[in-house]
């Protein structure tokens, strides 16, 4: 804490210092925030009364008047005070200047109104409280995916049971919705064949509904670049080298800009490396590397060379942050720099994520000058929004054509949450720069990341997964940082133990499904390049899906990046990177 205070007071204390009334617009955010961290520590020690007084203090008219209303709606969401709690998030949400607190106050939203559904649906006593305990969560189911129904499924059931009491005109069509959203095992859905005649299931399952299957031939979408790429592929697995490289290089002819052009000249140097022509491989793997040293195929092709990227220090200064700014990059600049002096780094994160949204004509500040790129990298790196310092640490790479800056390399491959990594470690004996290597992929190092699916907290784990890991875990329990690692590294360790040891193999199934990594892996087993033992770089450039493809690769990218932060020596092969669980630690589980 003593150094997070010392880095902030360093940065806040030049900004605009020659200006009264910059000098002035300090001091106020900073009595706010001194103000704002006694509500947090008053709701910390359960002085809600006095909690609530200060932040509607603040909520009324302050510098802090977004991150006190979410603080609100947090403090009366834990007192179970739904109503309330929604009055505010509505507040908020009207107000549409905090992009990081609306993405998460929707859920918080959604969550309070669930509650106050199942608050009104259990004290309904009578026609008049139940029609408004029936329309409550007919609204709420109305806006929540079938994929969520089962982790709200007691609301399901007080639903069915409140329209079979009233004998609701759509009684039956909500039988045939709950057949359609539970899964098998589901509580309510039992409950529904126990209870209706099987005559009448039979029909209900006949109901129109959504389905999903394969496209037809004259309706795929035609990617010839892509196809083009997956023919050579399907040559290197027979061991065709001549025959892919020209695939290849047609690829590279015929499409110089396509997302798959930079992954057809690495397989045109590994080609002519099985052809034995090494001097012009090597040509080919100096140019990726030099071109894009932190991209997967820049990483394997500093591999394949043998070497080690040159990593120098650059030894800069950091500078004020001072400069041209719209007014909500100021604000939301000064909030985090007065949370970060008070010592409430959480919050000073949300502050710096709305800084870092906040984009006039596209064009981010501070990443012009390599001295202020640096002072605002360190800026979001201490205040945990590492999405930020990813992006100036990219920035001070782009600026610095005489290497790979060390200070580049310490923001974009972080160590944040080191207490609660090595203790995930120590559960599952995974490497902690696997885990890291992850959370930087899955969430950004955010703890409270939701994705379109439902994944959540540092490493994107379903509510779903994490019962079938821990039955006791609640969603909530995986917006915690010690909670988030322990059961992803969990689950990522049941993953490595299906897949002996192998990084690559357990990287697809955590992203995409055991069932379908076994189905990929099966298919390479199967291949004539399979005789020569398993390859890295072949399984993960004929993983069918896009999204898992890049997944993976840029996941074995952030882990060489991280061995080399070890002081561990650069791998030797790709092969070598992928297996740094040893196998015989899958044999003996905690």
């Amino acid at each position: 804490m003593g150094a997070i205070l010392a880095l902030a007071l360093a940065i806040f204390a030049p900004l605009s210092e020659s200006h009264a009334a910059d000098l002035t617009e300090k001091n106020f955010v900073l009595a706010d925030a001194k103000k704002f961290k006694k509500a947090v520590e008053a709701a910390d020690k359960g002085r809600s009364s006095s909690a609530r007084t200060i932040l509607h203090q603040l909520a009324s008219g302050s510098w802090l008047r977004e991150p006190a209303l979410f603080d609100l709606v947090r403090l009366e969401f834990g007192l179970q005070n739904w109503d309330k709690a929604l009055l505010h998030a509505q507040t908020l949400i009207r107000l549409r200047s905090s992009p990081s607190l609306e993405r998460r106050l929707e859920l918080l939203e959604r969550e309070a109104a669930y509650r106050a559904a199942l608050q009104k649906a259990r004290a309904a006593k009578g026609p008049a409280s139940r029609k408004q305990a029936v329309t409550a969560l007919q609204d709420f189911y109305a806006l929540t995916p079938y994929r969520q129904w089962q982790e709200r499924e007691e609301g399901v059931g007080l639903l069915l049971d409140l329209m079979k009491k009233d004998a609701h005109p759509l009684f039956r069509d909500f039988l045939a919705e709950i057949l359609v959203a539970l899964p098998q095992e589901s509580t309510v859905r039992k409950r529904v064949f126990q209870e209706v005649k099987p005559a009448e299931v039979a029909a209900l399952t006949e109901f129109p509904r959504l389905r999903f299957g394969e496209a037809s031939v004259s309706t795929k979408p035609v990617y010839p670049d892509q196809d083009l790429f997956d023919k050579g592929m399907e040559k290197v697995l027979q061991e065709e080298w001549l025959d892919a490289e020209e695939l290849f290089a047609k690829l590279v002819k015929e499409f110089p800009d396509s997302e798959h052009a930079e992954r057809a000249r690495f397989w045109i140097g590994r080609m002519l490396q099985e052809r034995g022509l090494d001097e012009e491989a090597r040509t080919r793997f100096q140019e990726i590397s030099a071109r894009a040293p932190l991209s997967w195929y820049g990483v394997a092709s500093t591999v394949a060379l043998g070497l080690s990227p040159q990593v120098t220090k650059i030894s800069l200064q950091g500078e004020p942050l001072e400069g041209a700014m719209v007014p909500r990059q100021r604000l939301s600049l000064l909030r985090a720099q007065a949370l970060l002096s008070v010592g409430l780094a959480g919050h000073a994160r949300d502050a710096m994520e709305d800084f870092f949204s906040h984009r006039p004509a596209g064009w981010a500040f501070g990443q012009d000058k390599a001295p202020r790129t640096l002072s605002l990298g360190n800026l979001y790196a201490t205040s945990g929004y590492h999405l930020g310092a990813f992006a100036a640490g990219m920035s001070l790479l782009e600026q610095n054509a005489g290497g790979i800056p060390e200070e580049a390399v310490s923001l974009i491959f972080p160590k944040p949450f080191a207490e609660e990594v090595a203790a995930a470690e120590k559960d599952t004996r995974i490497p902690s720069i696997v885990l890291w290597s992850l959370m930087k992929q899955e969430s950004g190092f955010l703890p409270h990341a939701v994705s379109r699916a439902n994944a959540i907290g540092l490493t994107q784990v379903l509510p779903s997964t994490a019962r079938e890991v821990d039955p006791a875990a609640l969603p909530k329990d995986l917006f915690h940082p010690a909670s988030a690692a322990r059961i992803g590294a969990r689950y990522l360790r049941g993953l490595f133990d299906k897949f002996e040891g192998n990084t690559a193999v357990a990287l697809a199934g955590y992203n995409a499904g055991p069932t379908r990594a076994a189905g990929w892996l099966r298919k390479f087993q199967e291949s004539p390049i399979a005789k020569k033992g398993f390859r890295v770089d072949v399984f993960v450039d004929t993983i069918p899906f896009t999204e898992t493809r890049k997944y993976v690769g840029t996941i074995l990218r952030n882990l060489y990046w991280y061995r080399l932060r070890e002081g561990t020596e650069p791998p030797k092969s790709l092969e070598e990177l992928a297996q740094v669980w040893p196998k015989e630690s899958s044999e003996k589980k905690p």
